[in-house]
């Protein structure tokens, strides 16, 4: 047996394993009886020496009956679990019923709400730019007109430029309008907010630290007979297989 969790429960009290088999199977008979086992056979597997063919019987007769146990566990798992896993997918598939749609739907809110702020976005940008040109515009009027106020020959030229120059400054220019963010109803609040992402566009060249090896695919090429993988180290492992009885 492999260390683990099994090996970890040699370190308890085999009324620390019993208390927790009881909380869930305390009716199950068959559970009970493994559970009963389960320190000795941790206790055997732990202990016992593989050096000759009688040991090497003895440790092919634990394995199989940790096999067997194995087994039994997994069964009524699946009796337990099958039926809580089927009433969850019909569940999910009930609920998916009336939250597809849903989902549907606030799709093509968000598309319509994120093209308007693109639109606005745009205009705000437009308007920026002409208020940026009207100022400038504005400012050079303004300094035209004060050069002109320093060689004005007379008090009285001179008032009329000083006048020129408050029209001038009173003149309005385009006003920004900025994009609202966030829109509140009585329903609730909807934002528009930004975030970095991404889409691949040429696989060949993302740099190799951003790049993941699929081992699936390693493994069923090995599986298949494939021997040299360049980066790859290709071996043989052993292990071990058991039926039971």
């Amino acid at each position: 047996m492999a260390e683990g969790k099994g090996m970890e429960l040699q370190k308890g009290t085999e009324g620390e394993i019993f208390a927790t088999i009881k909380r869930n199977f305390v009716k199950d008979e068959q559970l009970m009886k493994v559970a009963k086992y389960i320190p000795a056979i941790i206790k055997q597997s732990s202990e016992i020496i593989v050096d000759n063919e009688k040991s090497q019987i003895r440790a092919g007769e634990l394995t199989g009956k940790i096999t067997n146990m194995a087994k039994i566990v997994k069964a009524k798992k699946d009796e337990f679990c099958k039926p809580i896993n089927k009433l969850l997918k019909v569940w999910r598939d009930s609920a998916s019923v009336l939250s597809d749609p849903l989902e549907e739907a606030r799709g093509v809110l968000d598309k319509k709400v994120i093209a308007y702020d693109d639109a606005c976005e745009a205009q705000r940008k437009k308007d920026e730019e002409k208020k940026a040109k009207e100022e400038k515009a504005k400012q050079d009027a303004i300094d035209k007109q004060k050069k002109k106020l320093e060689a004005a020959p007379t008090e009285k030229k001179a008032d009329k430029i000083e006048d020129k120059i408050e029209e001038i400054e009173s003149k309005p220019v385009t006003q920004v309008t900025e994009v609202k963010k966030t829109i509140r109803s009585e329903a609730g609040t909807l934002s528009v907010k930004k975030e970095w992402t991404h889409t691949t566009e040429d696989p060949s060249a993302v740099p190799r630290e951003y790049l993941k090896v699929d081992e699936v695919a390693i493994g069923k090429a090995v599986k298949a007979g494939v021997r040299e993988i360049a980066g790859v180290k290709i071996f043989e492992r052993k292990g071990t297989s058991s039926r039971g009885a």
